[in-house]
């Protein structure tokens, strides 16, 4: 027993119980085989989703993209403009766009002439095509030039359409304007330069010349001395005109057509208007200030002096007359005022003849003319009877009454009366009769005028007439005796 036991005991002691080992996650049993199908089938579910989505975002996109292409088709502003190149003939192209042509030339041309002109003899035989013009486009502006051969003809622009929107930021166009492209570096141009007197209306091409082509004013070409001392001096004012590609014409405010002068070495014409250019006779007492738009008129512009009316009367004037001194004006290019004054400053009024003559005596004596105008009116009127009918001795014995014996007025009238036996009797009706510029030489003697307007009604023995007649004399009276009587007569010249 003792033997089994230690045998036991030691079999126990040589041989220990197996110890349980410890477990761990990794030590862990797997899951049954029947759960890992379960996990592959989520995935695949996962990934038919995903493949679906994607399925669905790619239909999505390319069917974005198909109608963004088609947009892009319609919209594309190339497309209008190329149904507008195959609907237009060369013609239509013409006449739509050279009515344009007007805003590269001045006004003085006819611009849509002149660029059919220069289509039709240039590029008439080229084809036409287009090309974009990227530098004048922008998002709602599309701008296409038109060409013929490698010269650009015609600016077309389509504006984007507000009225429909298409998508995608993309417009539909429309066609905005068609003008012609600068065609002025293909002609050949001239300056044009012109000078008027400032204040004439000059034209070109029959269009007045507005003062926007005033480019100063330069001095009046042979402007006398006279003219420099007013006290506006004439100018001429030049206009300019930079450019002209056409046929040149050009006239004055009177339509009279101006005569070119050209300077090919500038490429230049020069028109110059010669206006009318004024002249005048003036008659005055040396002592008389005569003035001319506001320039007294000198000794040197002096161009004649003589006693007048007073030659051989030295004997009654005894040094009281003055001599007459005339001026002769001429090449004015200002219409000329004619003002005169006396001594103290009197501002006296000319008498005006009909070649335009301006005669100036002095200031009017009234207390003078008061006196003597009975006598001036008694010898006018024996002269207008002595003149107006057939001679009778009784007639010519009154005129010679009131006329100084032995005078050169006084032998006219003797020598013309064997003439006048055979005047026609002649009736005088006055408009118009005055006596006037009454002015004293002396103690015995006067100066004065005779004007007259009237109507005449002669009568012959075969045939009656009418006619009307102004005119004016220079009367100079001496006192003979108790009485004043004319010792000479000139007639206004």
């Amino acid at each position: 027993m003792s033997d089994e036991k230690n045998s036991v005991l030691s079999d126990e002691e040589n041989n220990p119980l197996p110890v349980e080992p410890e477990l761990s996650l990794s030590d862990a049993p797997e899951e049954p085989a029947a759960k890992k199908p379960r996990v592959k089938s989520r995935f695949l579910q996962f990934l038919l989703i995903w493949l679906a989505v994607l399925l669905v975002i790619g239909a999505v996109t390319c069917f974005m993209l198909y109608r963004y292409a088609a947009v892009y088709e319609q919209t594309r502003p190339e497309k209008p403009m190329e149904q507008l190149m195959e609907s237009m003939s060369k013609d239509d192209w013409l006449d739509k766009a050279a009515p344009t042509a007007s805003s590269y030339l001045t006004e003085f041309e006819d611009a849509d002439a002149l660029f059919r002109q220069y289509y039709n003899s240039s590029l008439r035989e080229q084809d036409l095509s287009f090309r974009k013009s990227l530098s004048q486009s922008d998002e709602t502006l599309s701008t296409f030039v038109v060409m013929a051969r490698n010269t650009s003809l015609y600016n077309v622009v389509f504006r984007a359409r507000t009225d429909k929107k298409p998508g995608f930021g993309m417009h539909y166009w429309e066609l905005e304007s068609i003008s012609v492209c600068d065609f002025t570096s293909h002609l050949d141009s001239v300056r044009v330069e012109i000078e008027a007197p400032a204040g004439q209306t000059v034209t070109l091409n029959g269009v007045p010349v507005s003062d926007s082509y005033c480019t100063g004013d330069v001095p009046c070409p042979e402007m006398t001395e006279l003219e420099g001392r007013f006290e506006n001096v004439p100018v001429f004012r030049q206009y300019t005109v930079e450019a002209m590609y056409g046929n040149v014409t050009a006239a004055d405010e009177n339509g009279n057509e101006l005569v070119p002068e050209f300077d090919t070495a500038l490429n230049r014409i020069c028109y110059r208007v010669s206006p009318e250019r004024y002249s005048l006779v003036i008659a005055a007492p040396e002592d008389v200030t005569v003035r001319i738009c506001g320039a007294d008129l000198l000794p040197q512009d002096v161009t004649s002096r003589s006693p007048g009316i007073f030659e051989g009367f030295g004997a009654y004037t005894l040094g009281n007359e003055w001599s007459t001194l005339e001026y002769s004006v001429s090449g004015l290019y200002t219409k000329p005022a004619v003002e005169a004054f006396d001594q103290n400053g009197v501002k006296l009024s000319p008498i005006v003849t009909d070649s335009g003559k301006f005669l100036f005596y002095h200031a009017n004596d009234p207390s003078l003319q008061e006196m003597v105008t009975p006598y001036v009116q008694a010898y006018f009127d024996a002269y207008m009877d002595y003149s107006m009918n057939p001679l009778t001795l009784a007639r010519l014995q009154k005129l010679w009454e009131h006329t100084l014996f032995g005078t050169r007025l006084n032998r006219y009238f003797r020598d013309s009366a064997e003439g006048m036996m055979f005047a026609s009797t002649t009736e005088v009706s006055f408009e118009d009769l005055t006596f006037s510029n009454f002015c004293p030489v002396g103690e015995n003697s006067f100066f004065c005028t005779i004007q007259y307007k009237a109507n005449f009604n002669a009568q012959s023995w075969y045939e009656n007439y009418s006619y009307d007649l102004a005119n004016g004399y220079e009367m100079y009276f001496v006192k003979s005796g108790a009485k004043w009587v004319a010792a000479e007569m000139f007639s206004f010249s």
